[in-house]
């Protein structure tokens, strides 16, 4: 077995250099739990196409200008390999995000990197709202609520604050991505919807600081003046830090901080982005009235290679300044309501035809969670992506259903909390019923398109997996025992609500993620614990059935480097259920802006086509898997 797996990243080892763009490409290279991350001067020479068929490779995926290639457990012995083979010799894997050298550009996609890192950590207010926008509306249609009364009223109010202080929640989403302090960045989102500020603006006086004249924008649902600023009051920061005494930090710090940030964003920062948003607003309305449905059916057609690369966030800013000024969106958010439900559509498609088990129980899941709520990260990475012919068929009918909606001139009127069935009641508004109709019109043809083109031309293949009968036998054959059960106690999860891709997708394995509430890592299972990593975020086990469990505490937890995990045990120790493991302190990794949600998943799970999880409040000790 040993040699085999040698054998395997040898040859990955041998091929990964030159798809890279060689040696001399690579500014850094390390790796965290399961993943080789290489860090790249230039990305244009990398063929990731390539790299992703590579024996051992379980997916590929860009993070700005880094490189992750996902290996899984296994991942220490392909980067032992690949060191051997590139000549950098017995490295130590660095933090993630530490300090590792790396050329420092600018790129489209590093202000990607930014929009995405400032707005993902919002969107769960977002998308609340919007899906209180969405009931609104059906109610009101159904006249159960009128749009006159009390109750729409209150909803309404509470709804829009979600938006209406965007700024707030973005200060504080920016001041984690630029490594400030969080309540820093959420004042500099607040002093821009203050009342008074509001109020001096509308009546064309926002006054002075220092002398200097405070320009008088429209900040509420906004995003890049708060992103520059906080941007900016990182480095202040720091400076303050570094040169205050230490008995006056902590008042100094932030004293410093406000006091120069107060003139820099409100007379520079603010306005300028301010004027970036409305200008890239404006560029995109112009896109959409020259190329008309050819837009729309041009992004419709390209948004799930957009979500591939994380490039959808871009709109992010679009469709705030869009719906605050204008009242409804044209462009982006049909194309995202069209893609999702294809997306459904072929994962459907994939479940009805597959003949193995996995894939047609994974597709179908996914295929409803796409088609109904609008989530597709599951159903992108985990299964259209692995098939040619559902990605093709997902993009020939969000063509279809992008023309359609173009020519029909159907508009969104809020932002939608769920981009599938569940949101399209958002495409109710000025022009009554018939807009929502022709939405409807639009994603049907998309989705039938889809769905035939996929049920017709996909076919299983050797990579999809082996015979269910085959894989019942091999489990059955492993051992009788068949429980994992919780590690840490707390809020047992759906895998697929887990933040970090890879996991949600199940490309690691099946099983749960643990909202914790203790900092202790107890033993799932009896067996062997095959991998303690060094910076102790991460154990691997083989349990006494055969059954390799990856417990992962907290995401990115990586960059701490070990810092606030004290562990029980090491690598090749034999454990019993129940023994305490680890200890991890959930306040220092929370305070570092980490999640502390731990995904518990069996990686070999294709040998277990009976596995099934169990969610709900646990404690250490209770049964969360059975297999």
């Amino acid at each position: 077995m040993n040699n085999k797996n040698n054998s395997r990243y040898e040859e990955l080892a041998n091929q990964i250099p030159e798809l890279i763009g060689g040696v001399n490409n690579v500014s850094y290279f390390t790796h965290c739990m399961t993943r080789l991350r290489f860090t790249l001067k230039e990305i244009t020479n990398v063929d990731a196409e390539k790299v992703r068929k590579l024996p051992g490779v379980k997916g590929v995926q860009w993070s700005g200008d880094q490189l992750q290639v996902i290996i899984g457990q296994t991942v220490d012995e392909a980067y032992a390999a690949i060191c051997r083979k590139m000549g950098l010799g017995a490295q130590v894997s660095a933090p993630e995000g530490g300090t590792a050298p790396r050329k420092k550009k600018f790129s489209p996609m590093s202000l990607v990197d930014v929009i995405s890192g400032c707005m993902a950590p919002v969107l769960p207010v977002l998308i609340g709202a919007g899906m209180l926008k969405v009931v609104m509306l059906v109610l009101e249609m159904t006249g159960l609520i009128h749009g006159e009364g009390a109750t729409y009223a209150t909803l309404n109010f509470v709804a829009d604050a979600a938006f209406y202080f965007l700024p707030v929640y973005t200060g504080a989403a920016a001041a984690r991505k630029f490594e400030m302090n969080m309540f820093v960045g959420m004042f500099l989102g607040a002093v821009l919807v203050h009342p008074s500020f509001v109020s001096m603006c509308a009546e064309g006086a926002a006054g002075s600081v220092f002398g200097i004249p405070v320009y008088a924008g429209t900040y509420t649902s906004s995003i890049f003046p708060v992103i520059l600023s906080v941007w900016a009051a990182g480095y202040v920061e720091r400076f303050m830090k570094k040169h205050s005494p230490d008995f006056l930090r902590t008042m100094l710090v932030p004293f410093g901080t406000i006091l120069v940030m107060t003139p820099l964003s409100l007379c520079l920062l603010s306005p300028i982005g301010s004027v970036l948003g409305t200008y890239i607003a404006n560029a995109i309305i112009w896109l959409y009235e020259t190329t008309g449905f050819v837009g729309v059916a041009l992004l419709a057609a390209i948004h799930p290679l957009m979500v591939m690369t994380g490039m959808h966030h871009a709109m992010g800013p679009y469709l705030f300044s869009s719906f605050a000024s204008s009242g409804f969106e044209a462009l982006a958010s049909p194309a995202t309501f069209i893609d999702n439900i294809n997306i459904g559509a072929a994962c459907l498609a994939i479940g009805m035809k597959s003949k193995v088990t996995d894939t047609k129980t994974e597709a179908a899941s996914c295929g409803i969670t796409a088609c109904v709520c609008g989530v597709t990260e599951p159903g992108l990475f985990g299964i259209v992506l692995k098939y040619r012919t559902a990605l093709i068929g997902v993009m020939a009918g969000n063509f279809l259903g992008g023309v359609i909606a173009g020519l029909t001139k159907s508009v969104c009127y809020a932002f939608a909390g769920s981009y599938g069935f569940l949101g399209l009641a958002t495409f109710i508004g000025e022009k009554g019923i018939s807009n929502l109709v022709f939405m409807i019109i639009a994603v049907a043809a998309g989705f039938v398109l889809t769905f035939v083109f996929t049920l017709i031309f996909f076919k299983d293949s050797a990579e999809t997996g082996v015979p269910a009968s085959d894989i019942k036998t091999q489990a059955e054959a492993l051992s009788a025992q068949n429980v994992i059960t919780a590690p840490v106690s707390g809020e047992i999860k759906d895998l697929k609500e887990c933040p970090d891709g890879v996991f949600s997708a199940g490309v690691l394995g099946k099983g749960v993620i643990i909202e914790p509430s203790e900092g202790k890592v107890y033993a799932p299972c009896n067996g062997v614990v095959t991998c303690l990593f060094d910076t102790l975020h991460a154990i691997g086990i083989t349990a006494e059935n055969g059954a390799e469990v990856l417990i992962h505490v907290g995401m990115d937890t990586v960059t701490l480097n070990g810092e606030g995990f004290q562990a029980h045990i090491k690598t090749g120790d034999h454990i019993t259920t129940g023994q305490l493991m680890l200890e991890f302190d959930m306040d220092f990794i929370q305070s570092k802006g980490l999640p502390i949600v731990t995904p518990v998943v069996v990686s070999n799970a294709a040998q277990y086509p009976e596995l099934q999880v169990i969610l709900g409040t646990a404690v250490h000790g209770d049964k969360i898997i059975t297999l």
